[in-house]
């Protein structure tokens, strides 16, 4: 019996802290509007979930990977166990229980950083379009360097090689979209057989994300902040950490705000930030509710990252009124315009401090770069944009 004509599933990440999670709810609400039958479904990470997956010296005893339920949005989430959760190419291969799943469905849309999670409808040769972050490799190249020997030996044995293989495969099958033109630019630098169809940026509600009602500071020490995973090596904190020091010795009147999934104490312990510790402050994640309200209360939103396929992140803080520093470090390049909408830096704390010491010295620019970064996410980064392009790549994959 074929599955509903109306069904999606739709193949990410876990729902944790990261743009991923953002992208998924709206592709979700999307096509709910428009009438299909959304599943989610993820594979479920061997460390959070063990119970689920089925590693090797487990197999002998009869185990066999499982599915969870897991409530909380408006449409069926699944997690899902795997066979061999220790090999990464094992991870989205389509056996059971995966292959029900995806033959349950008529239709598979995959939103994620790399496009691994499409690996199952490539393989089965099942039609797929995907909303993509970044290239796998781009992806992971500074967790991997923090790694010891023996695991990097064991990953490009055993698992970097064949998720390349299976990047290149789902790209030359899957139709596919990304999230910047750092990231476009990336696939398609992968195989000249990609089957690449554009940019559709992740949009910005500028309704909640707006610059009314910011906090302007006169009575306070000037405000950078940044919000993300702080722990992932890609974020950079070093480098912010070492920025902001040099700025500090020049500016006695700024504050760093950080938050993320370290607290104060293994923040400063991991990033060696005693030095700035009086002008220091670090919290917990901010809750989705208060985005906006934390954006007004900073003057620069600061990106030290490595990698980032977009940073909604930047997007976010544009829109409500900060002036953003950057690295150039892709996707913030979509938005970040050198000197127009924001300021751009290379990767030494000496020159991302005079970037961000150029910002602390001249309110001017500071609200220049700020009002000229709001109209650009009004213009690029409505919801209305993301809606037209999205539906025009899934109707070009699917038909009507």
């Amino acid at each position: 019996m074929p599955p509903p004509s109306n069904s999606v599933l739709l193949l990410t990440l876990p729902p944790i802290l990261g743009g991923v999670t953002s992208q998924g709810r709206l592709v979700v609400d999307l096509l709910q509007r428009h009438g299909y039958d959304v599943t989610v479904t993820w594979r479920a990470y061997f460390q959070d979930q063990p119970e689920l997956s089925a590693p090797s010296w487990t197999i002998p005893r009869g185990r066999k990977p499982a599915v969870l339920e897991v409530p909380g949005w408006s449409c069926r989430r699944v997690a899902v166990g795997t066979w061999l959760p220790e090999f990464e190419w094992a991870h989205h291969q389509p056996w059971a229980p995966w292959r029900q799943l995806l033959e349950n469905n008529s239709r598979h849309v995959i939103v994620s950083g790399n496009n691994l999670a499409g690996w199952g409808p490539t393989a089965l040769g099942l039609p797929s379009m995907q909303w993509i972050a970044t290239p796998y490799m781009a992806d992971r190249v500074d967790r991997t360097a923090k790694w010891p020997v023996w695991r990097r030996v064991y990953d490009a044995t055993l698992n970097a090689w064949m998720g390349r293989q299976h990047e290149r495969r789902s790209l030359e099958r899957a139709d596919t979209v990304a999230i910047s033109r750092y990231t476009l630019d990336g696939l398609a630098a992968l195989t000249p057989r990609a089957r690449l169809f554009g940019v559709v940026p992740i949009p910005v509600d500028t309704q909640r994300f707006t610059p009314q009602g910011r906090d302007q500071g006169a009575q306070r020490k000037l405000r950078i902040g940044f919000n993300g995973r702080i722990d992932d090596p890609r974020k950079n904190m070093e480098l912010l950490v070492r920025a902001f020091d040099l700025a500090a010795q020049a500016h006695g009147d700024i504050e760093l705000h950080v938050r993320g999934p370290l607290d104060r104490d293994a923040f400063i312990a991991r990033y060696d930030a005693a030095a700035i510790g009086d002008r220091l402050t670090v919290g917990p994640p901010v809750k989705p509710a208060e985005f906006p309200d934390w954006y007004r209360s900073l003057d620069i939103f600061a990106i030290p990252s490595h990698q980032e396929g977009l940073s909604i992140v930047g997007t976010e803080a544009m829109a409500s009124g900060c002036a953003v520093l950057s690295t150039r470090c892709g996707g913030p390049q979509d938005f970040v315009l050198d000197g127009e909408t924001g300021l751009l830096s290379g990767f030494t704390p000496r020159e991302y401090a005079d970037r961000l010491i150029a910002l602390i010295e001249d309110g001017a620019l500071r609200r220049r770069l700020a009002e000229s970064g709001v109209a650009l996410i009004r213009e690029r980064y409505a919801q209305s944009t993301f809606e037209q392009l999205y539906m025009e790549a899934f109707t070009r994959a699917f038909g009507g």
